[in-house]
């Protein structure tokens, strides 16, 4: 109603008296119309104005979207849908700060909703140590310690709280809430009992390692100086202003003069064995360094000469391949033919039939190649 009242208001100054509803009581509206122009009215209405386009953070201008239905309304409706007794601060913001698109009015909105969404999930890796009044079933927070959270985060104006202002009642059981996991004594007393019995083992384990370093320093010179070198820039003096904390160090057995360890011989044995051993192949490693690029040497040069010999060997064998009677090329084998052709010599001569149809021997004269003399003595001597 107050929407529709404010567009009677916008088009009164715009008309005047024309913009009076049809269906209003005649009587009603000139108590508008005073009521608008009253100087306190006014003055309210610039009041009211300026507030809800105030942007004192620089984070956005603050909107409201949640409609006709109150913060009151979505918190009774929210706990009818998942039987709590109280509503959920972060879901409530989630639910009337958030357009349809996925993005949040404001920037301040939207920080508010991280930060505790951050330290909710803080709180939940807490349990871990065990079930305590904070968990639910499904081992999450319950929604008390959920509001209790988001009320330390949220900002406060007017004894209201971001995003919840007209939920003063619950807000109020929220900053009087139970004790969070992290500000319990009894898990604080567990938190501590686990970091001293952990501070005492790694002081032991140091122990250990010193008697190790010890031993090593006495069989290598140059481990022994540099070790020493480092332990001085270590320990050196803390200065007055700096206190140091050692919790329950005297609880924990942890002496502040260094304890000297006891080695048995079985260990002193293995780790001599270790040392010769480290020796051995630092020699090794000393000796492969200087040999090294003669033997590289030395086997490129029997490669190289093994590499001659057999180049020499293959190009021998290739000159000695060669057959001495294969024709060259067409052109000798061409100039033999034309040889061979000019060493014979053609000639008449009358050769006899042996017979002939009638019985009666004939003759008759054909030409035929005789060969020369030449050619003659040297087919004789073929044969």
């Amino acid at each position: 109603m107050s929407n529709q009242v404010s567009r009677w208001k916008e088009k009164w100054k715009e008309k005047g008296d024309e913009a009076k509803p049809r269906w209003i009581d005649p009587d009603v509206w000139p108590g508008l119309v005073s009521f608008w122009r009253d100087p306190k009215s006014k003055l309210k209405s610039i009041n009211s104005r300026n507030a809800r386009y105030h942007d004192p953070d620089g984070l956005g201008i603050y909107k409201y979207r949640s409609g006709q239905t109150s913060y009151k309304a979505r918190a009774r409706k929210r706990c009818e849908m998942t039987g709590e007794s109280t509503p959920d601060f972060l879901l409530l913001l989630d639910e009337t700060h958030r357009k349809p698109d996925g993005s949040f009015i404001d920037r301040k909105s939207e920080e508010i909703y991280k930060e505790v969404s951050s330290k909710i999930q803080e709180e939940e890796s807490l349990l871990c140590l065990g079930d305590t009044t904070e968990s639910t079933g499904s081992g999450g927070l319950s929604v008390q310690a959920k509001n209790k959270i988001y009320a330390h985060v949220a900002p406060k104006k007017k004894g209201g709280i971001y995003g919840a202002s007209s939920l003063q009642q619950e807000a109020s059981s929220a900053y009087a809430g139970p004790v969070l996991p992290q500000d319990d004594p009894v898990v604080l007393s567990q938190k501590l009992a686990v970091a001293e019995a952990l501070i005492a083992n790694q002081a032991e384990k140091i122990t250990n390692f010193d008697a190790y370093f010890d031993y090593l320093a006495e069989k290598d010179p140059e481990f022994a100086a540099l070790f020493r070198s480092r332990s001085s820039t270590i320990t050196e003096p803390v200065s007055s202003n700096q206190r140091p904390e050692v919790p329950n160090a005297t609880n924990a057995g942890i002496g502040l003069v260094a304890v000297e360890l006891e080695v048995d011989e079985e260990e002193k044995t293995s780790l001599l064995d270790i040392w010769k051993m480290l020796e051995k192949l630092t020699g090794t490693i000393t000796v492969l360094e200087s040999k090294f690029p003669t033997l590289i040497n030395q086997k490129v040069s029997a490669l190289d000469e093994e590499l001659s010999k057999r180049l020499a060997t293959l190009e021998t064998n290739l000159k000695g391949s060669h057959p001495a009677d294969v024709p060259i090329d067409n052109t000798t084998s061409n100039n033999n033919e034309y040889d061979e052709a000019h060493n014979k010599e053609l000639s008449w001569m009358v050769e006899e039939k042996p017979s002939s149809e009638d019985g009666l021997s004939g003759q008759r004269v054909v030409k035929k190649v005789v060969y020369s003399m030449k050619n003659k003595k040297k087919k004789e001597g073929e044969i």
